[in-house]
């Protein structure tokens, strides 16, 4: 997650890309060739996007198979302005994933995400955000 975390600050569609299964679908039901469109509007509209990992959960993992929840937070150009004038303007989402190993690597299978509040996020998440923004 980690990995493609940073291929999204480096706005790396095609790298995102390679990393879905052939069958991929998210919650909208968007396929690879939707999801890269999804993300080549994303990108062009947002600049600056930087992505801090919070807390991770892993609900299932078998030899072929796997089920975690992640949560995020993005901020991108203006809004880190922002954040150093207000002490924070961050997006917060939570990632439902499914995944699937093909051929010894793990890719995304299916994704759901939604925003969450800060009073939403796992606990573990608001002790890591206030570990990398402490005036939060």
């Amino acid at each position: 997650m980690q990995e493609l975390g940073k291929m999204a600050e480096k706005k790396d569609v095609k790298g995102m890309i390679r990393n879905l299964s052939l069958d991929y679908r998210d919650f909208e039901g968007r396929d690879i060739e939707a999801t890269e469109e999804m993300l080549k509007d994303y990108f062009t509209r947002f600049r600056g996007i930087v992505i801090n990992f919070l807390g991770m959960r892993v609900d299932e993992i078998g030899p072929s198979h796997a089920s975690l929840r992640t949560e995020i937070a993005v901020s991108s150009g203006q809004a880190k302005v922002l954040r150093k004038l207000i002490k924070y303007s961050l997006d917060n989402y939570r990632i439902e994933i499914k995944l699937i190993k093909a051929e010894k690597k793990w890719l995304l299978h299916r994704a759901q995400w939604e925003y969450v509040g800060y009073e939403e996020l796992f606990p573990e998440s608001l002790e890591i955000l206030k570990m990398i923004f402490p005036e939060f």
